[in-house]
């Protein structure tokens, strides 16, 4: 059998040395060797003659008859060989770094050992890193163009990557980020998986926030020329089909309640926050409906108002109070004295939109205090000075019942005075337009009052 590379002219010999007991005869070597030629046996510094004297099979030397007690035994290899029809091993001096092929018969099995252990295997096909062992390299390239290069079912091919089945990145649940870079931002798509006691957060454009679930980052860009530019935009370019049933609800986008837990305070709390408007367009909008109705199911509350019929702010068209309720009527003399009014029927109805205040309703007076002078009703808002005419009017939505004069029905107006909390009557004659005071002459100690007034505020 030849040698592997060049005879050998120069250098040492492999060798191995046993110590004989005189009943051993078979003994392990380091090296497989192909016949009883392939090395030099000396016992007791007697050369042994081959297949007389000993026998090989791969790597046990086999004594015709035991050397004898405490003979050395030098085994020198005269050459590594390799018999492709059996085992055999290409191994350094010391026997800890070798190759091996076929470890048992027909195995069809090359095994790597290096530094005494197994690292890799090769069969068919199939090239096998065992457990702590790795393979390092610089680059995995394709073998057949336009095939890519499959790692336990992830393809990598022409820059991007696929897998064949579900891609899970971190499966063991380590506190191990997840980046993507962009050609100029390291966290064009961040995952910090230790967020949050574990649960994770996401950073899109920006790394991950301590306080925030999913934050999309307001990165620096050049928007194109004469084009609009939005940082965030769904279309629904492809249709959404309901091929049967009744679907409840269908949005583009949907958004819940925060569902809180909180053994805190919690100061103001929103299913969606805007926090403010831009100041750099010629119209600026926290929110802009561009189409179609807006419906709200709950209650809407607009602290700096709203503009009405106007597609900008103006001021004429700002409706900022809105208010319904009632409140207490009491109802006194302009010089001296008062009525009372029954607990069981004793307010009125309100309404505020804008500076337009209306109150309606109806109460009983079932008593009186020594009465003296125009009758007064209080009003739930102080009037407005912005009227001509020493800001008064009058209103004439007012009707008294169940009292002494049969004349006090006729005619009777509420008067407004600017810059007042209150309403005086008056009776304004039939015919003539004249005015008379309201006051305890023509009402007794029991009666009704019905009115309708409006006025601003």
């Amino acid at each position: 059998m030849p040698y592997i590379g060049n005879d050998i002219q120069f250098g040492e010999l492999t060798s191995q040395t046993f110590t004989g007991d005189g009943s051993t005869v078979a003994f392990t070597m380091g090296y497989s060797v192909a016949n009883t030629t392939s090395i030099l046996v000396t016992s007791g510094n007697v050369v042994q003659e081959p297949t007389t004297a000993y026998t090989v099979a791969g790597t046990t030397l086999t004594f015709t008859s035991a050397p004898e007690d405490g003979d050395t035994i030098h085994v020198r290899f005269l050459g590594r060989v390799v018999d492709v029809a059996n085992a055999a091993i290409l191994q350094d001096s010391d026997q800890d770094t070798k190759i091996q092929v076929e470890e048992s018969a027909d195995e069809d099995t090359i095994r790597f050992d290096i530094a005494g252990a197994e690292d890799f295997t090769m069969t068919a096909n199939d090239f096998t890193a065992l457990s702590g062992s790795t393979i390092s390299t610089n680059t995995i390239a394709e073998t057949t163009a336009d095939t890519g290069v499959t790692i336990d079912g992830l393809l990598v091919k022409d820059g991007d990557i696929s897998a064949t089945s579900e891609l899970t990145v971190n499966e063991a649940g380590a506190d191990v980020d997840f980046r993507i870079e962009s050609d100029t931002n390291t966290n064009a798509f961040h995952v910090d998986s230790g967020r949050f006691s574990g649960v994770g957060s996401v950073g899109i454009g920006r790394a991950a926030d301590a306080t925030v679930d999913v934050l999309i980052g307001n990165q620096a860009v050049t928007a194109g020329g004469n084009a609009s530019h939005y940082r965030l935009r769904v279309v629904p370019e492809g249709a959404v089909t309901i091929p049967s049933g009744t679907a409840a609800e269908v949005a583009t986008l949907s958004v819940f309640e925060p569902n809180i837990t909180a053994t805190g305070t919690v100061t103001t709390a929103a299913s969606l926050w805007v926090h403010s408007a831009p100041t750099e367009a010629t119209n600026n909008f926290a929110l802009y409906v561009d189409d179609g109705l807006s419906k709200f199911d709950g209650a809407v509350v607009a602290a700096g108002g709203v503009h009405l019929g106007v597609t900008t702010a103006v001021a004429a068209n700002l409706l900022d109070d809105y208010e319904e309720g009632t409140y207490t009527a009491t109802l006194t003399n302009a010089s001296s004295g008062s009525y009372s009014v029954a607990s069981a029927q004793n307010t009125l109805a309100y309404t505020k939109v804008g500076r337009l205040v209306s109150i309606v309703g109806r109460i009983t007076v079932d008593g009186e205090s020594s009465p003296s002078g125009q009758l007064i009703l209080n009003l739930p808002f102080t009037t407005a000075n912005t009227l001509e005419s020493s800001d008064a009017y009058y209103s004439n939505s007012c009707v008294f019942d169940n009292h002494a004069d049969s004349d006090t029905n006729a005619n009777i107006v509420g008067y407004v005075q600017g810059g007042a909390a209150t309403v005086t009557f008056y009776q304004i004659t039939h015919g003539t337009g004249a005015t008379g005071s309201l006051d305890q002459t023509d009402l007794d100690a029991a009666w009704g009052l019905s009115i309708m007034l409006s006025y601003n505020a």
